[in-house]
């Protein structure tokens, strides 16, 4: 029953997800092409007998254009604008692929666009996938083309200074070639085309993003920790899900934490592994939601687990079966309630017209998480985080204090039962075992409370970050590799491995009894 009770929490939480997600930027779904395909037409002409719009000497017919409230900057970075008619320049014709241009025609950029008439008279060659030649000739006339430099900070490469890496190529898909031989290949999103005043004569040149490589190698290793984690962590919820003597309240609570752990790590790695690919919106405030509720969920389940370490030790109720069950359950609608009250909250937080922008929790608007600003960060996450911390800590020190004086009550007894005894060690062995764990998982997001107050650069918390990327493995060692789990294991695996053999070695005999019998039918009824 318990294990029913989770697969429908866990139905209801996906379907809680996907549903308000959706739901609130629903209109995103019938915009005629992506973002990223598409350019601002503000200020076109409309033509009131077939609504299309004309616009930059392109007409858009009305099922290829639509009003966006919304914007992406600085590569995957979405923010919220005025509303505003945005045409969809890549689809105009369907026989040329697409490219972008960092200014309208006939203008150039430097900083901002200026106005230049030979800027728009700039030839290409363009290549075919193995390399040979297919076309020259002006680029708004061999492709369609969008505008707009691809991020906030950028820089033309010069293929003069920088032959190695800086020469490129046009192929016939819209992507470019980044250096000789190529270094990196680019699609429209990553680049920009713009025409460059060299010594009166304009030429084509190609300006792409500024790329801090620092950070991003720092950041990219961390990224697949969290992924080499996950093998671990869902290793460690099969067994304790698969065992029935793990099945306690101790077990599934650690199973509903680790698998929110999986959950949240999963995703936001894979957003910060597509953190240079644009993401649309539904998807984008999708993934932020899911992370959100993920983490929180799992830190209500990290007090729940201190909370019944407490109780274990001070209470003196849910002895039966029965009152486990319903222990669960209260537990299950404490952390699953509240984190869906907080979900909710910051999901009307961000559809009110009343809240300033600044105070509200901003999930999916300008990353796939929580916004840049350390406010809603703080008050949305972090406060979160320090107010469980804090509760587990409280509980944690009562529950050591009580397991201490129990045992000194037990020292100065003449005749300790032995029965109390190993009781007594075992409560102290699970207490042991989860205080290991809340001083991973807390010295993991203590650390991380400090980066964001301190915002450190530099090798200090590359420990803390190890940490991180290793987590699974360490809760892996503690729960799993511990001798009585693994004595569980092997008792489980011994019983099916007999149950297998003799299934196998009853199955010929079973068959013989069976044609006998109809043999033995088959001759009665002859006779």
């Amino acid at each position: 029953m318990a294990k029913r009770l989770i697969h429908y929490q866990v139905a209801a939480v996906i379907i809680l997800l996907i549903t308000t997600t959706v739901t609130s930027v629903s209109d995103n779904l019938n915009m005629p092409c992506n973002f990223l395909d598409s350019t601002n037409i503000t200020g076109g002409v409309i033509n009131n007998v077939d609504d299309s719009i004309e616009f930059d000497g392109i007409s858009y017919p009305k099922h290829l254009y639509a009003t966006y409230d919304y914007e992406f900057i600085s590569d995957s970075f979405r923010q919220e604008v005025e509303p505003h008619k945005r045409g969809c320049t890549c689809d105009i014709d369907p026989k040329k692929s697409c490219v972008r241009m960092c200014c309208p025609r006939g203008q150039y950029y430097n900083g901002t666009c200026f106005l230049a008439d030979d800027a728009s008279k700039v030839s290409v060659d363009v290549y075919a996938d193995d390399g040979t030649l297919v076309a020259n000739g002006n680029v708004f006339e061999l492709f369609n083309y969008v505008v707009g430099t691809p991020c906030v900070e950028v820089f033309a490469r010069d293929p003069i200074e920088n032959e190695v890496t800086d020469t490129w190529a046009l192929y016939k898909n819209g992507s470019v070639s980044m250096g000789d031989p190529q270094k990196e290949l680019l699609n429209k999103n990553k680049y920009c085309f713009n025409p460059w005043n060299f010594s009166g004569t304009f030429e084509m040149t190609v300006v792409t993003c500024f790329q801090k490589y620092e950070g991003n190698d720092t950041n990219s290793w961390l990224y697949y920790g969290m992924f080499f984690s996950l093998p671990f962590l869902v290793a460690t919820i099969v067994i304790y899900a698969a065992i029935p003597e793990l099945r306690n309240i101790h077990g599934k609570s650690l199973v509903c934490y680790l698998s929110m752990l999986v959950v949240g790590n999963s995703t936001l790695g894979w957003v910060k592994f597509n953190d240079s690919e644009p993401v649309e919106p539904v998807l984008c405030r999708t993934l932020g939601y899911t992370v959100y509720f993920s983490f929180v969920s799992s830190f209500f389940w990290l007090n729940v687990i201190s909370f019944d370490l407490w109780r274990n030790f001070c209470g003196t109720y849910f002895r039966s079966k029965s009152d486990e069950y319903k222990k669960f359950i209260l537990y299950s609608l404490y952390a699953w309630g509240s984190t869906t009250f907080l979900f909710l909250l910051c999901f009307s937080l961000d559809l009110s017209q009343t809240i300033p922008s600044k105070y509200k929790p901003g999930i999916g608007t300008e990353t796939c998480f929580l916004p840049t600003s350390p406010l809603p960060q703080f008050l949305y996450f972090y406060l979160i985080i320090v107010l469980v911390m804090v509760s587990n800590s409280t509980f944690f020190i009562i529950t050591s204090l009580k397991i201490r004086s129990v045992k000194n009550d037990l020292a100065r007894m003449t005749s300790a039962d032995d029965t109390h005894q190993q009781s007594l060690d075992d409560k102290k062995e699970i207490c042991a075992l989860y205080v290991r764990l809340f001083i991973v998982m807390g010295i993991s997001w203590i650390m991380e409370i400090i980066s964001f107050l301190v915002n450190p650069v530099g090798k200090v918390f590359y420990a803390t970050d190890i940490m991180n990327t290793i987590q699974g493995v360490i809760i892996f060692f503690l729960f799993v590799m511990k001798p009585k789990t693994m004595n569980l294991i092997k008792k489980r695996w011994r019983m099916w491995r007999d149950k297998s053999s003799e299934n196998t070695s009853r199955g010929p005999t079973l068959k013989s009894h069976h044609e006998s019998e109809s043999t033995e039918m088959a001759l009665s009824t002859t006779y």
